[in-house]
């Protein structure tokens, strides 16, 4: 999902992660339109260079690299054009030096074409008779990846001990290769010995884990800063691997990888090893610094303080929970009136310390969030300021319609929800005087209506009508 250039795959993504004990790249980027949408097609001569060089400078380093392809939109399985021309696109790919695959059918349709269902049994059969002459073909590597598409839980049918299709998949998929599973849900807040154990009973072998708890690829307006979590630890000794799908923007891995590899560190007891020269817990050498295009420590006037980067966490911290900073301030905005200093100051202040800090990259990858933030806190001080003056006669409408106007990234919930909270704190204030419908307005009159209600005590005109 991510793209990333090449000199910052070499400088950052295939050196951090070593220092972090990670030990695989798996290459599936949406945006090499070969990986999926044109898997038929193979790499040209550029292309070639770019993919070989990548394969050997992540070998060079210790990492495995996975090349994962998706041919599952449209493949025709009992076509034999199109085997062949899987198997020349791999070949390809094979030649350039790569010793580990993945084939990914998920999220695709369930149906077969009418070939397909005369040749098989069912749409599992004709997935694992493909996968196992991939397989064979490439002379059954090391590592060789499927992603069925019942992938979790939520979607295997009737559930996944009864689910016909993982039972085809147990029984027929050759052992040496490896099922992909992301957990019950597609994001699993959390994944236990329990539900692995009845994975790998249906699917005959451990599982590999797919974990989404940090992709935001799925929502541009999210962002997940917070730690791996919600795994237990022995969950490793019955699991082939665990890939992390991590956040689009590359600084905001830092914590999600850094306690992935402490998460793998406690499991064998051995330390993070920190590359020489850094202190621990220090980003690692050779990430975004000032050798990365110019993007690191350099021209900014100070560091974040550790409360403004747990505030900061927190406020985007995990798809299913807020980070405790930002849970402790959610609870303080229900008596906002009495204690604001906690919401209006700190916002501003974090979101002037990123502008003017010293690592730059970090600005620039998390400023759309830092903003969204600052907003939000203006608009809850406005609203409080409206609170206080006399506008008894204004009944305020916020409808359902207008909810997409709230913070962007994990927070975005918690803006109509503030207001809510607000309303039913300070219901005596935002009272109808006569009993008429509440007047629906575009979102630019109602931005309107709130700016002005909120910073002019005179009459106000909306769209010819002067209101009070």
């Amino acid at each position: 999902v991510i793209n990333f250039t090449r000199m910052f795959l070499f400088e950052v993504v295939f050196s951090v992660p070593s220092h972090w004990g990670l030990n695989t790249y798996l290459y599936g980027p949406k945006d090499d339109l070969k990986h999926r949408l044109l898997w038929r097609e193979v790499y040209s001569p550029e292309e070639e260079g770019q993919l070989r060089t990548l394969i050997v400078e992540a070998q060079s380093r210790g990492l495995r690299f996975v090349y994962a392809l998706s041919p599952g939109q449209d493949i025709v399985f009992s076509s034999s054009c199109d085997l062949t021309l899987l198997k020349r696109k791999l070949r390809q790919v094979s030649d350039l030096g790569c010793q580990a695959f993945a084939i990914l059918f998920d999220d695709i349709d369930h149906s077969m074409c009418q070939a397909d269902s005369e040749a098989f049994t069912s749409f599992a059969h004709a997935q694992v008779t493909v996968t196992n002459e991939i397989y064979r073909f490439l002379g059954e590597p090391p590592v060789f990846l499927f992603c069925p598409t019942e992938y979790c839980g939520s979607l295997c049918s009737p559930s996944v001990s009864k689910s016909p299709y993982l039972q085809t998949v147990g029984e027929d998929l050759l052992p040496n290769i490896t099922v992909i599973w992301t957990g019950s849900k597609v994001i699993s807040r959390k994944l236990s010995l329990e539900s692995l154990a009845e994975v790998e009973s249906v699917l005959q072998r451990p599982p590999l884990i797919w974990d989404n708890l940090h992709a935001n690829d799925y929502d541009s307006r999210r962002l997940f800063l917070g730690p791996f979590k919600g795994r237990e630890p022995q969950l490793r000794n019955h699991l082939r691997g665990l890939l992390l799908n991590p956040n689009c923007e590359f600084e905001a891995n830092y914590i999600p990888l850094h306690t992935l590899g402490s998460w793998k560190s406690y499991q064998s007891c051995q330390p993070i090893q920190q590359p020489p020269g850094t202190k621990p817990g220090a980003p690692a050498a050779g990430g975004r610094g000032q050798k990365a295009q110019g993007r690191g420590l350099c021209g900014g006037k100070g560091l974040l303080s550790e409360s403004q980067v747990r505030l900061l966490v927190g406020l985007h911290y995990l798809p299913h929970e807020h980070g405790p900073s930002a849970q402790k301030l959610l609870q303080d905005l229900t008596w906002l009136k009495t204690n604001c200093h906690l919401f209006f100051l700190l916002c501003p202040q974090l979101h002037c310390s990123v502008v003017g800090g010293n690592n730059r990259a970090v600005l620039y990858d998390l400023y759309p969030y830092v903003w969204d933030l600052r907003n939000t806190a203006l608009v809850a001080k406005a609203f409080i300021c409206w609170l206080g003056k006399d506008r008894s006669n204004i009944l305020i409408y916020y409808h359902d319609q207008y909810s997409h106007l709230s913070l962007q990234g994990h927070s975005k919930a918690c803006h109509p929800w503030i207001l809510s909270v607000f309303w039913s704190v300070h219901h005596q204030h935002c009272v109808q005087q006569q009993p008429q419908p509440p007047r629906h307005c575009s979102e630019r009159c109602t931005v309107f209506l709130l700016v002005n209600l909120t910073f002019d005590d005179g009459p106000q005109v909306l769209n010819g009508v002067q209101i009070r």
